[in-house]
């Protein structure tokens, strides 16, 4: 594990103010809120009955009936916008936990599953990652991955659990996924709509001369899945809609496609599909071709996939070791032209059936002393 600090909050001032008040009052039992929680208080229930009586507010919390308190700011600055509430009329049988002032944390979080751990102190480092957490959980993510709603939702969790830690830091693990910043933090998720259903995406590829889909890879459950299939795998050109990170198009089917299926999760039905445009895979085709590479490949791996798809538009064989003159020679001419993509995707190419295709191979086997036909092939 590699974590990334990605949100950091003083809250030691917070936390040696509320130490001085419970000290000052310790027979006004403080709780909070869910709106505002301090783990080590007691925690009003989200959906708790509001009670008026002469002109105030209460609310019915488990323990009783508790008020808002008025924490003066001049004596309290950093505690007086916490939300937190008295107990004023205590129910009868009942205890109230104690409240606690809790200690200092930090939190590091998994942006996919959602998996917390919370440890003591300020900073992360490595002594105290090979420790045992104060508290571990899982976390219900926001759909936008935000560091202050993520360190929210650790301190709800707390408060809940009966926690006394406060984690002032918020820190990423490193996940290999695809919709993650150079940093390796996480990005909006991109989806794939036709109008019926709404999938995540993995992956994709637009050819944005066509606006045709090329690749697509989402995951979901089989009816949804198979219902942008049946979308894209259509002559009618249906029209579906892709939101990734920054961008916001629209895709037309093309009726030229070959589909690969893998179960994710057999107990909930998760399936994850690929569906590729058939030129992309293709040996003989007519018109152009497409190359879809994945993120990481070497330059020598994408000249010699390069090679291998422009043999599949030219009536001649080109060898691996062509590729790299070629790719350069044809994007200057403007024989291959660069596709929209993401996710699993590391760049993806169409390349045109041109006839000036083999005019450059002629020109470069007379003039590039390097650019031989190989003795094998």
């Amino acid at each position: 594990m590699n974590p990334v600090l990605t949100f950091q909050d003083d809250v030691t001032s917070l936390l040696t103010e509320l130490r001085r008040y419970l000290a000052q009052y310790p027979e006004m039992p403080l709780l909070c809120s869910v709106t505002y929680p301090l783990p080590g208080l007691p925690l009003i229930p989200e959906r708790a009955e509001r009670v008026y009586r002469n002109y105030r507010q209460y609310l019915q919390t488990p323990w009783g009936l508790a008020v808002y308190t008025d924490i003066r700011h001049y004596q309290y600055p950093q505690l007086s916008y916490a939300g937190l509430y008295t107990l004023v009329e205590v129910a009868k049988d009942v205890v109230c936990p104690q409240p606690t002032a809790p200690e200092p944390a930090v939190a590091v979080v998994n942006p996919i599953n959602g998996l917390a751990a919370v440890y003591a102190g300020d900073t992360l480092a490595t002594e105290t990652m090979d420790g045992t957490p104060a508290w571990e959980g899982k976390l219900i993510l926001p759909d936008h991955w935000n560091a202050v709603d993520v360190l929210y939702q650790v301190r709800l969790a707390l408060a809940q659990a009966g926690a006394a830690w406060y984690p002032g830091a918020l820190y990423v693990e490193r996940v290999a996924y695809p919709w993650l910043t150079p940093e390796g933090l996480p990005t909006q998720t991109a989806y794939i709509a036709n109008g019926e259903v709404r999938l995540p995406v993995i992956g994709y590829a637009i050819d944005p001369h066509t606006e045709a889909l090329v690749y697509l890879s989402l995951v979901g459950h089989k009816t949804a899945a198979r219902s942008i299939w049946g979308s894209l795998n259509t002559m009618h050109q249906r029209k579906l809609t892709l939101e990734a990170h920054r961008t916001q198009t629209t895709v037309v089917s093309s009726h030229n496609y070959a589909t690969y299926t893998a179960s994710v999760d057999a107990d909930t039905g998760l399936l994850r599909m690929q569906i590729v445009e058939r030129r992309a895979c293709a040996a003989d085709v007519e018109d152009w071709v497409y190359l879809v590479t994945p993120p990481g490949l070497d330059a020598a791996a994408v000249n010699a996939a390069f090679a291998a798809r422009l043999s599949a538009v030219l009536p001649i064989g080109v060898p691996a070791q062509w590729g790299g003159k070629l790719r350069e020679a044809g994007d200057d001419l403007g024989l291959v032209r660069r596709c929209l993509c993401g996710g699993d995707v590391g760049a993806a190419y169409a390349l045109t059936a041109d006839e000036q295709w083999l005019d450059v191979i002629a020109g470069l086997l007379r003039d590039d002393p390097a650019f031989v036909i190989p003795e094998t092939l």
